[in-house]
């Protein structure tokens, strides 16, 4: 019995030299990316030579060696398939053992208070939490807080599977992981890094080399301090893809439009600066529109200016204008955001044949009578029907025509149309005659809060806003 007692107080307590330096990012209960030659395990440690041994249900799997250079180790691993459990042995003076390892898709949600807030403010949160111990094999990292004016090497936080203390974790990140996992028959264990803080702008979680790149003068105190504390640590472990819902602090509540046009370089130069550094390749960055918020803003310029992300490869967007709050900026269903996040991987990353895209346009066409006049807007990827959805708290008539659809002419600034008709993914807007003639842009939409929304009524996908520049 005591021979048993040594054996399982040496394979399973962690008995570190003083000199190790264990990293929290790398522990029990971790999932790294499957199917990948460039997941990679590290640490410090005063031995020349590290063991690292991966086994499963105690058979040794396979065997790796690396020297420790300058007190620093590194091996990269062969690639495997989705499963586990697996532990890990790591062998210098002492023996450090991971329990309850992953090999699946590890994706990184990252932004400022939306991707923060967590499951217990949201929707349905006490059955939320409980619902979660369904999906064990969806485990979680959340990175603490950091300001650091240095990049650092190692982050606070502890990887954990679905217990109560996923209530303090990002809900949109979860939904989408679960909406994932459900989509795979829980085939494919999913890895949840947060690193996450509120009222931050894009230019502290942005290296210097990507702040550079748009000229940027006017920003924040302390640029790059989030980059250096929490984004540099996690650099060397290996992602799937990232989610990112941040904008609201650099739109800011006035009509600036500058910020807009900023906007667009920097969240363009801080993707491909993360990919660069991340060095696995041009990895899927998915991100979230600004959701609806109350008027009196620049929200629906800057959402056009998110979208000119599209320029990156790999890239696409959930929109939110139809689920925000007129008075709270945090709105909650985030179900609802990870849902349409998860579309897109689901189609994008796993091939499945899923709808990920609302209605988008298709053409528009204008026509005189002597009567009146028409503009014609076709929609693509429409599954089923174009049909009207209030948004919550709209103000009556949420869906009147000029809630939707506006013009500009040639001497006229937001036209609104006399009528409007639905037919399957066709709209027709009918104002008075000759108001067409020499109609500039065709805006739909383009509202901070929009009162009402167009969406499919089989995807349940919202048409996002819009403008048309009429050549």
């Amino acid at each position: 019995m005591i021979k048993v007692i040594l054996f399982l107080s040496v394979l399973f307590v962690l008995t570190i030299c003083q000199d190790d330096h264990v990293y929290p990012l790398l522990g029990s209960n971790m999932v790294l990316q499957r199917n990948s030659n460039k997941t990679k395990l590290w640490g410090s440690t005063s031995s020349s030579i590290v063991n690292i041994q991966l086994r499963k249900s105690e058979v040794v799997i396979d065997n790796y060696e690396a020297k420790s250079v300058s007190g620093k180790w590194e091996v990269t691993l062969k690639s495997y398939p989705a499963g586990g459990p697996y532990q890990i042995l790591v062998k210098t003076a002492s023996v450090v053992v991971y329990q309850n390892v992953m090999f699946g898709d590890v994706y990184l949600c990252s932004g400022q208070s939306n991707m923060e807030f967590t499951i217990n403010r949201g929707l349905n949160a006490s059955s939320e939490v409980k619902d979660s111990v369904n999906y064990p094999n969806i485990h979680f990292f959340k990175v603490a807080h950091n300001d650091s004016p240095k990049p650092v090497d190692n982050v606070r936080g502890q990887w954990r599977v679905p217990d109560p203390s996923i209530g303090e974790f990002s809900a949109a990140c979860y939904f989408f992981a679960r909406n994932i996992y459900k989509a795979l028959n829980g085939e494919v264990p999913i890895g949840l890094i947060e690193s996450t803080w509120g009222g931050t702008p894009i230019q502290v979680w942005s290296s210097p080399d990507a702040i550079k790149q748009c000229n940027q003068t006017n920003g924040p105190s302390q640029p790059n301090h989030l980059w250096n504390g929490q984004i540099v640590p996690l650099l060397k472990y290996n992602v799937k893809a990232a989610l990112w819902y941040q904008g609201e602090n650099n739109a800011g509540r006035g009509h600036d439009l500058k910020v807009c046009k900023l906007y667009s370089c920097q969240l363009q130069a801080m993707i491909r600066d993360w990919r660069a550094k991340w060095n696995v390749g041009d990895f899927p960055f998915y991100f979230v529109l600004l959701a609806g918020f109350r008027p009196g803003n620049n929200w629906a310029e800057f959402r056009l200016a998110q979208l000119e992300a599209l320029h990156q490869p790999h890239t696409y967007f959930a929109t939110a204008m139809d689920i925000g709050d007129r008075e709270d900026i945090h709105p909650k269903d985030k179900q609802e955001v990870g849902r349409r996040l998860s579309l897109i991987a689901l189609n994008q990353i796993y091939g499945k044949s899923v709808a990920y895209k609302g209605p988008t346009l298709k053409s528009v066409k204008s026509q005189t009578s002597s009567k009146s006049a028409t503009i014609t807007v076709d929609f693509d990827h429409v599954v089923g029907a174009i049909v009207t959805k209030n948004t919550p708290k709209c103000k009556a008539p949420c869906c009147s025509p000029g809630n939707l659809f506006r013009i500009t002419t040639s001497t006229r600034k937001d036209v609104v149309p006399n009528n409007v008709q639905i037919k399957a993914n066709i709209i027709t807007l009918t104002f008075d005659k000759n108001e067409t003639e020499q109609f500039k842009e065709l805006n739909y939409a383009m509202f901070p809060f929009p009162e009402c929304v167009y969406i499919d009524n089989n995807t349940l996908l919202p048409v996002n806003a819009f403008r048309y520049i009429n050549k």
